[in-house]
């Protein structure tokens, strides 16, 4: 009998059931919640798709995914088949090539297909979701690499590569993802060389070097080839204004007193009078949009001007306030800040222009309610997810298969990725760490296959 792990012996019958479990999951996900659900900017990201004209306030390459299923069938259903099928794929590869499954696994599976995460918040059009997946995806084709060799290896690790330079082109900081799967194929291939450690780093390093090289030329090529269709201009730079604003007003807001010598005398009380009156650091929504957006978007050099002052010279008040934003969205709940979204909504000249009517239906509603239901549950609660990760990635470390530590690596990036929001969040929508709650599912997803067959590769280190 072969030892290769995959559907086969009857007596496997938990990795079977499992697997049956996982094709059922993500068949229900997506006729719950079929076509799709869509938000503003999710409205704004689908009509620049099909038009092939884009807003640069977002990533245009995932405009560009939607228009390429919106041309085959309207509306967003085909992309929101693509990254279920990218979860669901790694999870189902999870499964078969792991090598023990217990007989919890199905139970374990239903559990997991079950949460809102998978359920329903596959179906929201949402770079968030997108980013998650193809992190998760990613990550497990590079687990399967370093378990085969060759042609095999070569063309998975490419793959893994793709979706991890897919997902730093979906989320503006999801480079963090791709430069730790680049790190954790460099350190799983440490452990297979022989020889003196300058042969061995040269040989394991130069994989993830030209992985990186080549996924750096792919971004800058289509972001420039999407770059020439934008409709607007300077969306970097509009968030990076909008960022500084923000920080100077937070700054002020937590000390009254900090010199603003970089400003007019004008300026500078606008500044401090936005600080009293509409300053809060669960979100900046009230600072868009209005006068006080206009006027200091004129003096944006001197916006920025001061922000390098306060930050290099006044810290600390720039820090609380960077503290207080952090606070908001690491605790955030669905009770506070923005959660999911079902049914369709957003600007109403887009989705004429789309043929999409606005609203919810029953459906949409009911299962608005069913997430509702694990609302005041860990289920959402990003720290709950980040102590989990913690320990999930220990155990991932220590696994006696090496190549398990891309699964650590994983949620390395997932903490990392979290804490870059201390220096660029600026509101507390539940969905902007998502990515750390499913990667840590997916981790412990992954972890839990062997519960109840003795597995004992988390007992003790490699050797």
């Amino acid at each position: 009998m072969s030892s290769e792990p995959g559907l086969g012996p009857p007596r496997d019958w938990p990795r079977a059931a499992t697997v049956a479990v996982l094709l059922i999951g993500f068949a229900m996900a997506l006729s719950l919640n079929w076509p799709g659900y869509l938000s503003y900017d999710s409205v704004i990201q689908l009509l620049d798709g099909r038009t092939g004209r884009y807003h640069v306030w977002h990533p245009p390459f995932m405009a560009w995914l939607l228009g390429l299923g919106d041309r085959l069938i309207r509306g967003p259903g085909l992309f929101i088949t693509l990254q279920a099928l990218l979860l669901f794929s790694a999870l189902v590869l999870m499964t078969l090539k792991r090598p023990v499954v217990g007989r919890f696994a199905p139970a374990i599976a239903l559990a997991l297909v079950g949460l809102p995460h998978l359920l329903l918040w596959q179906a929201i059009v949402w770079k968030d979701v997108l980013f998650a997946d193809c992190v998760v995806a990613g990550s497990t084709l590079l687990w399967l690499a370093l378990g085969g060799a060759g042609v095999r290896r070569t063309a998975l690790i490419a793959g893994a590569f793709v979706l991890l330079t897919a997902s730093a082109l979906v989320r503006q900081n999801g480079i963090i993802a791709l430069l730790l799967g680049a790190a954790s194929l460099s350190f799983c291939l440490f452990g297979e060389e022989t020889g003196g450690w300058p042969r061995r780093l040269l040989r394991a390093g130069a994989p993830a070097v030209v992985g990186l090289i080549v996924a750096a030329a792919a971004m800058l090529a289509i972001s420039a080839a999407l770059a020439r269709h934008a409709v607007d201009e300077g969306g970097a730079e509009a968030q990076f204004h909008m960022l500084q604003t923000y920080d100077l007003v937070g700054a002020v807001a937590h000390d009254p007193k900090l010199p603003l010598d970089d400003l007019s005398p004008e300026l500078a009380t606008l500044i401090r009078d936005t600080a009293k009156t509409a300053y809060t650091a669960e979100r900046n929504d009230d600072l868009l949009g209005n006068a006080f957006n206009r006027t200091t978007a004129a003096a944006a050099d001197d916006i920025e001007a001061q922000w390098y002052d306060v930050i290099l010279h006044h810290p600390w008040p720039w820090l609380r306030h960077r503290l207080a934003v952090f606070g908001w969205i690491v605790g955030s709940t669905p009770s506070v800040c923005y959660a999911e979204t079902t049914g369709v909504d957003g600007p109403r000249p887009q989705l004429k222009a789309l043929g999409i009517a606005p609203g919810q239906s029953r459906r949409d509603r009911a299962m608005e309610a069913y997430a509702g239901v694990f609302h005041r549950t860990p289920v959402y609660s990003h720290l709950f997810y980040g102590a989990l990760a913690v320990v999930l990635m220990a155990a991932m470390f220590r696994s006696r298969e090496r190549r398990d530590t891309v699964f650590g690596f994983m949620l390395a990036g997932a903490l990392l990725f979290v804490l870059s929001f201390l220096a660029i969040g600026v509101a507390c929508d539940y969905r902007y760490l998502y990515a750390l709650d499913l990667t840590t599912l997916a981790a412990g997803f992954y972890w839990a296959l062997g519960l109840g067959a003795g597995d004992g590769r988390w007992t003790r280190s490699r050797t």
